[in-house]
């Protein structure tokens, strides 16, 4: 069920996806209101009513090989998840059996993507065969991040500390980054991974960004490249905050722990230094000199590949007073992106060109149009 129109109050928007198979379709988790649904391009909105995706923050995930499920899972430590199987018009509770478990992330495997999946909670890591009708515990403890590498190949992160890398299904687990590493002059520290990326159309390019942690609350930032699926690792300069580029294998982009945006390529082997205006980026997925950043009070846009930057944000109202969580390139529209402000406000524009200098073209910046994040989005950190 739903109903048309946005509601009568303003939405606050905890994420967004666009649908690869349908380009006007997109998907946002509304808090306080559900999951909202648009066929074109986020003039219309509607939205379904479900208990339990109410006062919540959202997440929602397109299925990789089932046009039309997405789930969306609740976060905030609630523990419950739901699915849709018709493109979001209906919803039900998905992973009855794992309880109010949290779900903080999710792998399909490439062994079978419409039948096998993983979730990470924070007690356990489990493996349904069935789509998630039933499921076994793998892992009898909390993971943070998962990400699939090949048939039966999954790499899970988990909250204290180093990554596994199972090569059967769950079936055994074996160490792929250590639980701690040895610095000189420091001694003991614990490696603990934030990040687990995969490249778009080669899974078995990993990118691992992760922390050295010792003494009391002091860290160093380190980056792990695997080209073979997580078996072997090279250690890159540190960097975070990673945005890949879809239409340059190898490419992806970062920041350095000095703050600069850098741009890595052959798999991280060669690194640039770039600007030092923003603190998020996406890259255009249909032009990759197109970059789309943020800075503390400003959207910004590159057309050189992030050497120079133009504000971007005419029609936004005042920046000063929020923050940009999101922002998402349109993979089927060269130009147009969103962004997302932490008060939950979506605005999107469309530029008229990769040369173009001008302001945003078309922004709907109403309360009809007001939420959504996804796979491609990059999250802004917090202050």
């Amino acid at each position: 069920g739903g109903r048309s129109g946005p509601p009568s109050s303003p939405l606050q928007a905890t994420t967004i996806e666009i649908d690869p198979t349908r380009p006007q379709s997109l998907y946002i988790g509304a808090l306080q209101i559900g999951v909202g649904r648009s066929r074109d391009g986020g003039d219309h909105w509607r939205f379904g009513f479900q208990a339990g995706l109410w006062d919540a923050e959202l997440f929602v995930r397109l299925h990789p090989a089932r046009p039309g499920v997405l789930y969306a899972f609740v976060g905030g430590g609630r523990g419950q998840s739901f699915v849709s199987i018709d493109g979001g018009q209906t919803w039900d509770r998905f992973a009855r059996g794992l309880g109010d478990r949290e779900l903080l992330d999710v792998a399909f495997d490439p062994a079978s993507p419409a039948n096998i999946l993983y979730v990470a909670t924070p007690q356990s890591l489990f493996r349904s065969a069935d789509g998630g009708v039933t499921w076994r515990e793998v892992h009898g403890a909390g993971v943070r991040r998962l990400a699939a590498t090949g048939p039966g190949r999954i790499l899970a992160a988990p909250a204290a500390c180093g990554v596994l890398r199972t090569d059967n299904g769950g079936a055994r687990w074996r160490p792929a980054l250590p639980c701690h590493v040895e610095l000189p002059n420091i001694g003991r520290t614990t490696l603990v991974v934030d990040e687990l990326v995969t490249e778009p159309g080669n899974p078995a390019q990993v990118y691992a960004a992760a922390r050295l942690n010792w003494g009391s609350g002091r860290s160093e930032a380190r980056l792990y490249v695997s080209r073979d699926g997580g078996v072997n690792w090279q250690e890159r300069p540190a960097v975070r905050r990673l945005a890949l580029d879809p239409s340059r294998p190898g490419t992806v982009y970062g920041f350095d722990p000095e703050g600069w945006l850098v741009r890595g390529t052959n798999g991280g082997r060669s690194w640039t230094r770039l600007s030092r205006v923003v603190s998020v980026v996406v890259v255009d997925p249909r032009n990759p000199q197109i970059l789309y950043g943020g800075t503390p009070t400003a959207i910004v846009r590159s057309t050189d590949g992030g050497l120079t930057w133009r504000r971007a944000n005419a029609g936004i109202p005042d920046l000063t007073t929020s923050t940009i969580g999101y922002l998402l390139a349109d993979p089927f529209v060269t130009g147009r992106f969103y962004a997302v402000l932490s008060r939950g406000t979506l605005y999107e524009a469309t530029f008229p060109g990769p040369a173009s200098a001008a302001e945003p073209v078309m922004l709907n910046a109403t309360a009809s149009a007001t939420l959504m994040p996804s796979t491609a989005a990059e999250r802004m950190p917090p202050a």
